[in-house]
């Protein structure tokens, strides 16, 4: 007997404002003709650049509302397209742990906002995702959300080297993640099972990779697309970003292809 499979589109590392304007593009073409049962974003959705350790971008120091208008701009892009019965989640990651370690570390921020009757923020009410119609996945401390789809859990990410895959295999067993911009599956035999394990690559622009990484480049642009049950079952697909000749980019699924 034949059933039908839910399907998961999971995008992870957008850093917006630094999206890769064509991908988006052609991802959100993509996106209307697979209508996922859920559109996952899995971290690293916004960079908030403007509170972390770099200093590279000066000219968006002070830009963040700006900054918050391009995804705006993106996430109505994307919503144009999902059907309305398209679970809408987003998880956080380590550049969403930014604005919570921000509002931690600045005592006068927070006695500031106090005193006038503020809220404090945080990563999804900055974002207004509840008016995009999210569930918002959070999470106090290190440990990072985690998603099941089937067996597998899907996850931001932590470590970040070459190593990570297999670690967080024999770590957690099945599981997906993006955070090292890679793309890249791994499985290992575990107590008589087979686990596996992939890396879901980034969204950003490639030139984000020669700004931060003094070192050669390793990242890699791609998307997941999850298959799977109630039951258990899961089956992924890393859909890669590939160079498609003439300056152009694409990327394929089944017998379709995209191209910018």
């Amino acid at each position: 007997m034949t059933k039908k499979l839910k399907t998961a589109l999971i995008c992870g590392c957008t850093h917006d404002p630094y999206l890769d304007e064509g991908l988006w593009g052609a991802f959100c073409n993509f996106a209307k003709l697979l209508k996922p049962d859920v559109f996952h974003r899995n971290g690293d959705i916004f960079d908030f650049y403007q509170i972390s350790r770099f200093s590279k971008d000066l000219e968006r120091a002070d830009a963040m509302a700006e900054d918050r208008e391009v995804f705006f701009h993106h996430e109505e892009m994307i919503g144009k397209v999902l059907p309305k019965a398209t679970i809408k989640i987003a998880s956080k990651g380590n550049h969403e742990d930014r604005v919570y370690k921000h509002i931690l570390y600045s005592p006068d921020v927070r006695a500031s906002m106090t005193n006038f009757g503020m809220e404090l923020p945080t990563w999804d009410s900055f974002l207004q995702l509840d008016k995009f119609g999210y569930d918002v996945r959070d999470s106090e401390g290190i440990r990072l959300p985690r998603v099941m789809y089937g067996d597998l859990a899907v996850w931001h990410g932590k470590k970040y080297s070459q190593y990570a895959v297999a670690h967080n295999v024999r770590k957690m067993g099945h599981n997906a993640c993006n955070h090292t911009h890679r793309a890249r599956s791994w499985a290992c035999v575990v107590g008589g099972h087979n686990m596996y394990g992939y890396e879901m690559g980034h969204m950003a622009d490639p030139r984000l990779a020669t700004d931060y990484i003094e070192d050669e480049e390793d990242w890699q642009q791609a998307f997941g697309v999850v298959n799977f049950d109630d039951g258990g079952y899961f089956d992924v697909d890393v859909v890669l970003v590939k160079d498609a000749g003439m300056g152009k980019r694409r990327f394929s699924y089944k017998s379709d292809y995209w191209e910018w």
